[in-house]
Parts: C-alpha cells; sequence; structure tokens
C-alpha cells in the first residue's frame, strides 16, 4: 500500500487526467501530509492559467489525504477501503489492459462483495445502487456495464481473453465510475466507517 502514500496517487485519484506536481504530498511517521512551504510555490502552469481551480484541488487533495491518514490510523489496517484503493491505483498505473481491468475489479469486489455467491449480481447491484440511488435509468445502465466487465475480467482470469480495443471504452468508463466511487466514500466519514468495518454485510 505504499503507493497510496504519495502525491501521485492521490491527486491521481482527485485529478486522474491531471496528475500534477505542486505541493508535495509525503509519507511522514505514518501520515500523509500536504508540504506548505513558501520555497513550494504553485507553478504557473499547475493547471493552466486558472489559479482558483488550482487551490480548489488542492483543498480536495488535502481533504482526501487526511481521509487516506484516517483510514491508515485503523489497527485493522487490511479494510474494504484500503484495499480498493490500492487496486484501483494499481490498476491506474498498469499498461497491460488485462490487468488493468482485473484489478479494477478486484477493487470493486473488495468495496460490494461479501461471499462467493452471485458475486456478479451482488457487485453490479451494489454499485449501481451506490452510485445513483435515484437514478434509475443510469443504475440500470450501470449495472449492465459492471456485468459486461465482470463478463471480460471472468474470462481474463480464466485464461480464456485478451482485452480487445472494443472492450477499452467500457473498461475506462467503469474505471471512471469506481473513481468517484472512492472519492464519494473518502469525502464522507459515515461512508469511510462503514467501509472500514472489520466484517461487512
Amino acid at each position: 500500500f505504499q503507493s497510496l502514500k504519495n502525491l501521485i496517487s492521490i491527486t491521481r485519484l482527485v485529478k486522474y487526467n491531471r496528475a500534477y506536481l505542486a505541493h508535495m504530498v509525503c509519507f511522514e511517521n505514518g501520515s500523509v501530509t500536504m508540504s506548505t512551504s513558501s520555497d513550494d510555490p504553485l507553478p504557473s502552469n499547475f493547471l493552466g492559467s486558472n489559479e482558483e481551480i488550482a487551490r480548489r484541488d488542492i483543498r480536495q487533495i488535502k481533504k482526501i489525504a487526511k481521509a487516506i491518514n484516517q483510514i491508515l490510523s485503523i489497527k485493522n489496517n487490511n479494510t474494504r477501503a484500503l484495499r480498493a484503493l490500492a487496486f484501483w491505483d494499481s490498476s491506474s498505473c498498469s499498461g497491460n489492459f488485462e490487468r488493468k481491468a482485473v484489478e479494477l475489479f478486484t477493487a470493486l469486489e473488495s468495496l460490494f462483495t461479501t461471499g462467493n455467491n452471485e458475486v456478479t449480481y451482488k457487485l453490479a447491484n451494489r454499485m449501481a445502487w451506490f452510485r445513483y440511488p435515484t437514478d434509475i435509468k443510469l443504475r440500470i445502465n450501470l449495472f449492465k456495464e459492471i456485468k459486461a466487465g465482470y463478463k471480460i475480467r471472468s474470462n481474463i482470469v480464466h485464461g480464456k481473453y485478451f482485452v480487445e480495443s472494443k472492450d477499452l471504452p467500457l473498461i475506462n468508463s467503469l474505471h471512471a465510475v469506481t473513481r468517484k466511487i472512492l472519492l464519494k466514500i473518502l469525502s464522507n466519514r459515515k461512508l469511510i466507517s462503514v467501509f472500514t468495518q472489520e466484517n461487512n454485510s
């Protein structure tokens, strides 16, 4: 889980397509911290010309860093939330699409499954409800996407399949949805508590 404790991983989660370098987030004495040194000013090209967007992103990075600290401080650090973050981050870094797909669904299973029965249905249903609790149309569409993606994942694991170009939009879409789900969890104390309990049902 070491990769969760640095700037790139946290900014990747906050601003996935703009993994930028500015105020350093670093792991010191068991905590993720944000450098506020006057010797480390915002670069002019931090996020283009809009300084307000840049500063807003820094605030969110600090918030996410604080949430990850909270998770890391738990005695049993093998929690659902931490496992999901680690696998999502690894999936983000992978240039191998088969590995990307498998690790993505491992992250999702860490969050939304509790047993070995009806894994695909439970994962798709729980994730769709969690992402879209009030929009039935979007929920149904996501449910179908997850089932289709999980079929790809299963075929990869069982040696029957390689990811094809036609699969990439689906995998990338589910990767983005997972990122939003992780941010939703990390932005809510009650959800952090739910996903860091030793036994979730």
